[in-house]
């Protein structure tokens, strides 16, 4: 019994996406940084920098004695 083209079909897109997500993994394996990417990614890393920057400030200040703003 021959498959509907639809399951065919249906295949086939899901082989070629599992694929192209493995190439991805294996990129993100040698490349940290994806901020270039899109808007998120950039988006995310501008967040991370910030509350590392906040939490860094956030310590000193405590070290000096003085409360946090």
């Amino acid at each position: 019994m021959a498959l509907p083209l639809y399951d065919v079909l249906l295949h086939y897109s899901l082989c070629i996406f599992c694929w192209a997500f493995s190439v991805f993994r294996e990129l993100r394996k040698y490349q940290k940084d994806f901020s270039s990417w899109c808007g998120e990614c950039q988006r995310e890393k501008i967040e991370r920098q910030q509350n590392s920057i906040a939490a860094t400030k956030e310590e000193l200040l405590k070290r000096e004695g003085k409360p946090a703003p």
